[in-house]
């Protein structure tokens, strides 16, 4: 081959180094996005046991009740964890134990002994 070599030029532009953010953006939107499904599993499977056809169906309502109530309970539980921390971040508070910090000087709290923020 006699032409000039095949240059692909610069590649994009990929850093391996973490990203908290990105990570925590993505887990949010994977939460919502389960959350969203197994609620529909959920109102599926309760529509399923009051139109009460057959015996089958209420049995795959209450499977379906089953098998999607947890992560609305877990979602739920991460939303309320959140809402707390960005509560006590906006209050001068430790976000372990609620502890008030402000005027603090030290980077750990007095009450629990972590780090505060």
């Amino acid at each position: 081959m006699n032409g000039p070599a095949y240059n692909p030029g610069p590649g994009p532009d990929i850093s391996l180094e973490p990203n908290p953010e990105a990570d925590r953006a993505r887990r949010r939107i994977a939460l919502i996005l389960t959350t969203a499904i197994s609620l529909m599993c959920v109102g599926g499977g309760i529509s399923r046991i009051v139109q009460w056809q057959s015996s089958t169906w209420v049995a795959v309502g209450l499977g379906l009740v089953i098998i999607g109530l947890p992560i609305p309970i877990y979602s739920g539980r991460c939303l309320w964890r959140w809402m707390v921390g960005m509560y006590r971040v906006n209050h001068d508070q430790c976000i372990h134990c609620g502890y008030s910090i402000s005027g603090l000087i030290s980077a750990t709290c007095p009450e629990c002994g972590r780090d505060p923020f």
